[in-house]
């Protein structure tokens, strides 16, 4: 698939961030185990007292989840962008590119965001993102405050880098779309309907989805895509691209 949307991609990112901590929590839940094993056996009792009121608040965490809607991806419908974002520029700007196979959409969403200028953020989208890797890490450590610092000190981060992160996320979903307003693109019925087979093939090919799964569940991440896709394919046109032959040299 050659584009994503932004907060697919956001929610792409925070299932790396998992996979990562895992790793990362991993060496640190062997060290306990060791001190564990040289503990007497009544701190082993402590440990597994513990361990079961984590599983008992976890199941309980669990069962409160399932009752709240599942927000699949953040909706900006009712949001004005505009009120957000104070500069973007975006068309007859001149892209320097390290070599012919450089991916031009990837050059040009850098620059476009480096020169936009955001005068404020929703913070209940910031707060969206934060809390969704802030979620990532405390499933890790079963909700363990402590291990949860850790786990953050370990990974060379805080709650502070984590908002800032969160404001980067909201950042691009703000400048995307400012443009795709502002050029007012929109999917129509008919380019619905003949593309979605082949976006669904690739989905399916691209994340290993059962493709019952990806028609019943993901059809808007699927309308966001096609709409993703149709605003860069307008900013390539509007847009020129160079080759530095210096950097392609090297």
């Amino acid at each position: 698939m050659r584009y994503m949307t932004k907060s697919f991609l956001a929610v792409i990112s925070l299932l790396l961030v998992i996979s990562t901590v895992l790793c990362c929590f991993a060496s640190c839940s062997l060290t306990a185990l060791g001190d564990a094993q040289s503990s007497d056996s009544s701190d082993v009792g402590g440990v597994d007292d513990e361990k079961n009121k984590n599983d008992e608040q976890q199941n309980e965490q669990q069962g409160e989840q399932q009752k709240e809607p599942i927000e699949t991806a953040l909706n900006y419908d009712n949001v004005k962008v505009e009120d957000y974002v104070s500069f973007v520029e975006y068309e007859q700007l001149s892209i320097s590119l390290d070599s012919a196979n450089a991916s031009k959409e990837e050059a040009l969403w850098n620059a476009i965001l480096e020169n936009a200028v955001i005068s404020s953020y929703p913070e209940d989208k910031v707060d969206y993102f934060f809390n969704q890797t802030k979620k990532a890490y405390m499933y890790i450590v079963n909700g363990n405050e402590e291990d949860y610092k850790l786990l953050l000190k370990n990974r060379g981060t805080d709650e502070i880098k984590m908002r800032d992160e969160a404001k980067e996320l909201v950042k691009k979903d703000l400048v995307y779309y400012y443009i795709v307003r502002k050029e007012n693109i929109v999917l129509t019925a008919e380019e619905k309907t003949q593309l979605f087979d082949k976006y669904v093939d690739e989905y399916v090919n691209a994340y290993r989805y059962n493709r019952e799964y990806v028609i019943g569940n993901m059809t808007e991440f699927i309308y966001e895509s096609m709409l993703y896709d149709k605003t860069m394919e307008l900013l390539l046109e509007k847009n020129t691209f160079t080759v530095d032959t210096g950097k392609a040299d090297q």
